[in-house]
């Protein structure tokens, strides 16, 4: 099959970006104790596998005779999404001690999500739970003299992509909740005004490849102006080709 050259754009540019971006970030280094920082980079390749993965998918699609794959990638933009909240909620403090504190925030935050389901079997929890105290008591000693430890609030997913200022991905991340855990609304995608189509269509793959392109870029320029000094990853030309797929988001919806 064909896709739609709009559709064929978008891959082959999320794929050349990808490339530069990780030669920019690979030149970054940190101290051993910046423990929010190399949290951050962490979060950040995992945002790019995520991403990698739809990618594969995408190219698996694209070269087949059949369209089944677009579910599973919908189902993996949550993922995404929840990846790129906590990374640039992270990092969108300037100041190094705020942003130690949202991550010893997160890490409490896990570490009393990880006792919720601890049973009769301790080992695996009681494993995990030490890594949780190691990492925040490293992270602890990281702060400058005098500064507060007080915790801080982690909002849910949705209503962290709100308070990072992304709205719009907020809406999608409700939308996608469907393909996540399997309503039967989700499989609406293989009906048009309740008839059976033989294929799903290839246009369904704008809401995944939005995702990839929009977070990852979006992760990049922020990672990149808060510990990087390669600002021409991120060009004038990138940034206008972003604003045209927000603007062009109510197209990403009507596909979900």
């Amino acid at each position: 099959m064909q896709l739609t050259e709009d559709l064929n754009e978008k891959y082959n540019s999320i794929e050349e970006f990808r490339k530069k971006a990780d030669a920019s970030v690979a030149k970054i280094s940190f101290s051993d104790k910046a423990y929010a920082p190399i949290a951050a980079l962490k979060f950040l390749r995992l945002l790019r596998d995520h991403t990698q993965a739809i990618l594969l998918l995408a190219y698996q699609e694209f070269n087949c005779q059949e369209l089944f794959l677009l579910p599973s990638a919908l189902a993996l933009c949550r993922t995404v999404l929840e990846t790129f909240g906590r990374l640039i909620w992270l990092i969108k403090e300037n100041d190094p001690d705020k942003r130690e504190i949202r991550f010893i925030s997160m890490l409490e935050n896990e570490k009393h999500e990880n006792n919720k389901y601890r049973n009769e079997d301790r080992s695996r929890f009681d494993h995990d739970n030490n890594i949780f105290e190691t990492h925040i008591t490293q992270a602890q000693k990281n702060l400058s003299e005098g500064a507060s430890v007080r915790r801080e609030r982690v909002p849910k997913a949705q209503a962290l992509l709100t308070e990072i200022g992304e709205d719009s991905l907020s809406e999608l991340y409700s939308l996608l909740n469907k393909s996540v855990h399997g309503n039967h609304q989700a499989t609406w995608i293989y009906t048009e005004n309740d008839k059976a189509l033989d294929l799903i269509k290839e246009e369904g793959w704008y809401c995944p490849l939005f995702i990839c392109h929009y977070t990852y870029i979006f992760a990049i320029d922020e990672f990149l102006n808060k510990f990087g000094d390669d600002n021409a990853v991120v060009t004038e030309e990138i940034k206008k080709e972003i604003k045209d797929c927000q603007n062009r988001l109510s197209v990403c919806k009507s596909f979900i």
